[in-house]
């Protein structure tokens, strides 16, 4: 193709795994072919940890602040979370990559995290997939137009002829098991496991977690660059891969190609190669008898081994090469570029939908609820945009057009300007700020006064009283923060006059929304549990965001790099939870640690020191969660260090394994635990990235962008 194109993949992390490496290949080889090729993340990193693909680490990478004044021809989201970073990478064409369905990720534990995946198949970006039944799905159920680009495989690499690692069998079959460690879905320790009960002596273990040993195993082999893994594929007879959530994998495709073959389960995009008891065995999901039966007949059968690996290769040579698959690619995408569309229409898409969509996770989590029908989800959804509209881009005029379902939104309206970096309108002059809750469990989300915030803090234990109203009036604020309307009653709201109010709260009973909706020209809610928004919405109380509640880093914030971080006196800082006789099993894991344990941090100018000299921070879990927690976690990686707790309920900010450690149970966390132990530095990038992401939540900036949005509120109504 004559023409040559500005392509920007964006990309989650550079560390290697499957989905990495494809990405990288389609870059690559896209650059080989005279393209302008760039790799996009959140924030900077170093190109050393692209190191395990040479090539990668020649391509452009930039971060989306870096991406501010380019325009690409076209910017492709690789994963589900990155088709929420579209806006903030420009170009004149969109696409998405997708390379699995990843709202099944989630269990339904986390529905919002599984409403939130499954929605980026509902807009209407053009789709690439690498599998049959990610086409298929997409087609049936969203009608998406889907293009199939399977991936390739590096022909020169992945070769039967090569060095091995070692070509004897002293302990007869020998099995290799390849995946992340704790990863519940890929079920390598269960691998391992059935591997040791069918009565394999010999058993290797291939994983991109960095660990040291694993016990019952012959050889591991721990973040292994590219080009020494056929090495290894090349030494072993058979890999089992038992995982149960695939896109497409490729490492039984890649020993097929280095002379091996595979036992899989029947996950989706197996059937893209693997054939039963032909070039593999596939086994049904879950059936783990059946894998050690399979097993026992490898060890004891050599022509059925034979006859696999002997049509194994078979498949190998009729497999496409990247050369082939980067053609394939490039011809989609040229495609796209070229097609006749409106740059309005992407900005409207882009604007408009997308950051609507984020904008909603409340009613995004209603889609998934079944009390809900269509008509009524559609009302919902329907209702939700036109406010964000209302609230966004005051003055602009406006209309919800057209909505059969959530599937599809019109709106008529001028575009507003690309999104820039939010500024505090200057009409709202030095506002007076009085926030009013327990100063012992909300001190670090104050912002401290400045040139464009006074604020004072009235400090309320139990219910208010008169005291506590005359206190609020002395100070004549201009608007005034509530933490909590229980213990504090909604009666406060009603005896100061001539003041706006924000309340910030998770759980709202239906006599207080019913009295907010009388007082709704002076109220404005904010809510921290995503869950409340529909009966809000129902009641018509005005709604300004959802957040997590911010923090004043003045106190807190740390400029930690990685020597600094590895020098810090405290390994591990416990704060708050009890030792009782509920939590003695957690307390038994962390006693083979060294540690400090604070009970009550009530003085948080006592805590902030404590943080800033602390590696990991810890959280246990409580009988019940702290809706705080994700702010004390934001605090602390504010101040540098790591965050290990269970996973934030309802909380689209901080992402687990991206932003902090999370673990739902005692071995994981005891996995977590000895992983930091040995290898204090393996989990840096976390700790950098939650650091990073906690610079977007200072407490000045975003109160003071909140009291403009009610000054907005009004000049619209005007």
């Amino acid at each position: 193709m004559s023409n040559k194109y500005k392509i920007a993949f964006l990309l989650g992390y550079p560390e290697i795994s499957g989905g990495t490496n494809v990405i990288m290949e389609h870059a690559v080889g896209l650059s080989k072919l005279g393209h302008e090729v760039y790799i996009v993340t959140e924030i900077p990193f170093d190109k050393q940890r692209l190191s395990w693909h040479p090539e990668a680490m020649q391509l452009e990478c930039l971060s989306h602040e870096q991406c501010r004044g380019i325009l690409f021809d076209i910017s492709i989201a690789t994963w589900w979370r990155s088709v929420y970073d579209l806006p903030f990478v420009r170009a004149r064409r969109y696409a998405y990559f997708c390379q699995s369905i990843e709202s099944r990720f989630f269990s339904e534990k986390d529905p919002d995290m599984k409403a939130l995946a499954e929605f980026t198949y509902r807009l209407p970006y053009p789709v690439v997939t690498e599998a049959t039944w990610i086409m298929e799905y997409l087609r049936n159920h969203y009608g998406s137009d889907v293009t199939l680009v399977r991936n390739g495989i590096k022909k020169d690499i992945f070769t039967m002829n090569g060095p091995v690692i070692d070509d004897s069998r002293p302990l007869g079959l020998r099995v290799l098991v390849e995946g992340p460690l704790g990863v519940p879905f890929k079920k390598v320790e269960e691998t391992v496991a059935l591997c040791q009960q069918a009565g394999v002596k010999d058993i290797w273990l291939l994983t991109s977690t960095p660990t040291s040993e694993y016990k019952g195993v012959s050889r591991l082999f721990s973040k292994v660059p590219m080009k020494e893994v056929p090495s290894i594929y090349r030494s072993c007879d058979v890999l089992v891969k038992l995982s149960i959530v695939e896109g497409m994998f490729g490492p039984p495709l890649e020993i097929m190609h280095c002379g091996g073959t595979a036992i899989t389960s029947n996950v989706t995009g197996h059937d893209e190669y693997m054939k039963h008891y032909d070039n593999g065995i596939v086994v049904p999901m879950g059936d783990d008898q059946q894998v050690i039966k399979e097993l026992r007949s490898l060890l004891h059968d050599d022509s059925l081994l034979t006859k696999l690996k002997t049509n194994a290769v078979k498949t190998a040579n009729e497999w496409p090469s990247w050369e082939v698959a980067v053609k394939e690619m490039e011809k989609f995408l040229v495609n796209q570029i070229e097609k006749d569309i409106k740059e309005s229409d992407l900005e409207h898409v882009t604007m408009n939908v997308l950051i609507a969509s984020l904008k909603l996770a409340g009613p995004l989590h209603a889609a998934i609820n079944r009390s809900y029908n269509k008509k009524e989800l559609a009302l919902l959804f329907q209702e939700g945009l036109k406010r964000f509209v209302k609230r966004e881009f005051p003055g602009v005029f406006q209309k919800i057009k057209k909505i059969k379902n959530t599937k599809e939104v019109i709106v008529e309206q001028e575009l507003p300007p690309f999104p820039k970096k939010s500024s505090v309108d200057s009409k709202v002059d030095n506002p007076l700020v009085c926030f009013v809750g327990d100063k012992r469990r909300h001190f670090s989300t104050v912002p401290s006064s400045s040139s464009n915030l006074r604020v004072s803090f009235v400090h309320v234990e139990h219910q208010v009283d008169d005291s506590i109203i005359n206190k609020i009036k002395e100070t004549n604020p201009d608007y005034c923060i509530i933490y909590d309307l229980n213990p504090i009653n909604t009666e406060l709201l009603e005896r100061i006059p001539s003041v706006k109010f924000l309340v910030m709260t998770k759980e709202m009973k239906a006599s207080e929304i019913d009295r907010l909706q009388k007082l709704k020209d002076d109220v404005f809610v904010v809510h921290v549990n995503s869950k409340i928004a529909t009966s809000l919405h129902s009641k018509h109380v005005r709604i300004l965001s959802s957040i997590s509640l911010p923090i004043n880093s003045e106190m807190f914030l740390s400029h930690s790099s990685l020597s600094d971080w590895l020098e810090r006196k405290i390994p591990l800082l416990i704060i708050g939870s009890e030792h009782t006789e509920q939590n003695k099993d957690w307390f038994q894991i962390i006693e083979n640690f060294e540690y400090l344990h604070v009970n009550k941090a009530s003085d948080e100018k006592l805590l902030a020191p404590l943080l800033k000299n602390s590696k990991v921070v810890l959280y246990l879990p409580s009988i019940k969660e702290d809706y705080l927690m994700p702010t004390y976690a934001l605090r602390d990686m504010t101040s540098g260090c790591l965050v290990i707790a269970p996973k934030f309920e309802s909380n689209y900010t901080f992402m687990p394994g991206e932003h902090y450690l999370s673990y739902d149970n005692v071995t994981e966390l005891e996995r977590i635990l000895n992983v930091y132990n040995t290898f204090p530095d393996s989990y840096d990038i976390v700790r950098r990235v939650g650091m990073e992401k906690s610079k977007e939540f200072l407490s000045s900036e975003i109160y003071l962008n909140m009291i403009n949005s009610i000054y907005k509120f009004g000049a619209a109504n005007d």
